[in-house]
């Protein structure tokens, strides 16, 4: 539940960013939006068992990155329906999160929506990279790999894994 930042010059902390203590799960996934903005996805159950999960994307401020600890998240953006497993910036303020409720959704941070959800996955969507400046490739425990126009937010693509390969018989 804690996010560390680093200097790479000395190894000495710079700061943290601390979830409640609420949760038995912390950060799934994060990315830098610009230098100032950090985007964090979450999959948290709280401890209380009749808890909701939570599934939000935070944003947050990184000035002043040694009094992180002590801040709220500029925002939160909610619209997934499970854990989000991966963040991955397309343009200035433009990003794509993937989830365990098998979509992908596109997101402006700054008018802080979701622009597009994309569907095609039949289970949980486990990974998720930008393989080229117009396309996003997601990995499935549907065991499929799809692409995606990042600027038409559809599908152009699906790679089905062979049976006979057995690096991928399960969850990519």
């Amino acid at each position: 539940g804690i996010m560390s930042f680093w200097s790479g010059a000395n190894c000495a902390s710079r700061g943290f960013i601390s979830e409640s203590t609420k949760s038995t799960q912390g950060f799934y996934s994060m990315a830098v939006l610009d230098h100032d903005v950090l985007a964090t996805g979450a999959c948290q159950k709280p401890k209380e068992v009749n808890g909701n999960w939570n599934h939000d994307i935070k944003l947050w401020d990184l000035n002043n990155r040694v009094k992180l600890q002590d801040k709220a998240p500029l925002c939160i953006l909610r619209g997934h329906k499970g854990g989000v497993s991966g963040l991955v910036l397309l343009a200035d303020a433009i990003f794509a999160s993937s989830s365990a409720d098998k979509t992908l959704k596109i997101w402006d941070a700054h008018a802080q929506e979701a622009l597009a959800t994309l569907e095609g996955h039949d289970d949980y969507v486990y990974s998720l990279a930008l393989c080229s400046e117009n396309q996003l490739v997601s990995g499935s425990r549907d065991k499929t790999v799809r692409l995606w126009d990042a600027r038409s937010y559809k599908e152009c693509g699906t790679l089905q894994m062979p049976k006979s390969l057995e690096a991928h018989a399960s969850t990519v």
